[in-house]
């Protein structure tokens, strides 16, 4: 999700247009860099999506049919495996792991697990749809 960041529920950054904007998905798809290239923790910044999902979920729960953007369904992609070592990405998919998500390992570069995430996310999207709609 570009553009959310640390207080997003507040107004902060694209802030609450970006997270109404959201609010019509049925999943979300974290694409995480594994590489470590960037110098961010990827699962500190998954963590803090996920509490400003919480936190707009707290201000909008009263709202008539409102849907938790934080109990929606959502997988992490785990991109570029072809340039990290399969020792680092097991440790990152172990940590996503535990903390509740369904990990992915890909690489766009190279293709890898790309048509797996693809039916992953249409499984999630069209099962989903089936049994809920998100207006």
């Amino acid at each position: 999700m570009p553009g959310l960041i640390k207080g997003a529920h507040k107004g902060i950054g694209l802030g609450m247009r970006f997270l109404r904007h959201i609010e019509r998905t049925r999943c979300f798809v974290h694409m995480i860099d594994a590489s470590g290239m960037s110098s961010r923790d990827p699962l500190q910044d998954f963590k803090d999506i996920n509490k400003e999902l919480k936190m707009y979920d707290k201000d909008h729960c009263d709202e008539d049919g409102y849907n938790p953007l934080a109990t929606r369904k959502q997988i992490v992609a785990l991109n570029k495996a072809d340039v990290v070592s399969e020792k680092t990405i097991a440790s990152l998919e172990k940590k996503f792991k535990k903390s509740g998500a369904d990990v992915i390992v890909i690489s766009a570069a190279t293709g890898k697990n790309l048509k797996k995430l693809i039916h992953l996310m249409g499984e999630l999207v069209f099962h989903d749809n089936e049994e809920k709609s998100f207006g």
